[in-house]
């Protein structure tokens, strides 16, 4: 194992957050050399949506993103407790792992993963997901290679949250732009007719949600009928 392959890995983790880069096609790259890397057979990146529900955002090697379905189906399995929890989970062998995830160690095992270990993915406290790691042999916990997935888990980390932050903050910004686009015919509309009626700014307003009402409209689509001159009122 390579210093500057780690070292690049953990860069491209962090570097979840680059807004320029497509999320998914990033995420099964960075699980692809994470494999390579930290040199397993599978890893799997499963994060919690806005529902607060665990969903599989990317799966690298045979048969993983089943390993994944198979854990969410069954509400149980080395990567849900992880997340549930914080504390990265250790698996050195399906068998140990038979009573307590039954359905899923029977298929880790069944398409030849016999070891893995779950790390979480945590931000300031925050409880994004887990990551985790398969072999082919047992004993990946104890493996070199496996002590840097926490490292490299908390790089993921930190690059999804900020990502998360700037989509808050995006669609923050999409929403008070739409806000404004809807707010500026209403005034233009409650100034016309103002004017056309002789009335104060604060009846054209009632006049317009009357009319809104009435016709079971939006109240900026009346009002862009009225600066339109579509809407006679």
């Amino acid at each position: 194992m390579k210093s500057a392959d780690v070292y690049d890995l953990l860069n491209r983790g962090a570097d979840t957050a680059d807004g320029e880069q497509d999320f998914d096609a990033h995420l099964r790259y960075f699980a692809a050399e994470c494999a390579r890397v930290l040199e397993v057979s599978g890893v799997a990146v499963l994060l919690t949506s806005a529902e607060g529900r665990l969903e599989c955002a990317t799966a690298w090697g045979e048969s993983v993103e089943r390993l994944c379905a198979t854990e969410i189906d069954a509400s149980r399995g080395p990567s849900l407790q992880c997340a549930a929890t914080g504390v990265a989970v250790w698996c050195p062998d399906m068998a140990s792992a038979a009573e307590r995830w039954p359905q899923w160690s029977r298929t880790a095992f069944r398409e030849g993963y016999y070891s893995a270990f779950s790390v979480p993915l945590l931000s300031l406290d925050e409880r994004l997901g887990a990551m985790t790691v398969y072999a082919r042999d047992l004993g990946v916990p104890e493996s070199q290679a496996a002590r840097l997935a926490p490292t490299v888990a908390d790089a993921l980390a930190t690059g999804l949250y900020f990502q998360r932050r700037r989509d808050e903050h995006a669609l923050q910004i999409a929403q008070l732009q739409h806000g404004i686009a809807s707010r500026v015919p209403i005034e233009q509309a409650k100034g016309i007719l103002a004017v056309r009626h002789g009335c104060t700014i604060d009846e054209a307003f009632e006049l317009l949600r009357s009319v809104a009402r009435h016709r079971g409209m939006r109240l900026h689509e009346v009002a862009r009928g009225v600066v339109d001159g579509v809407t006679g009122t």
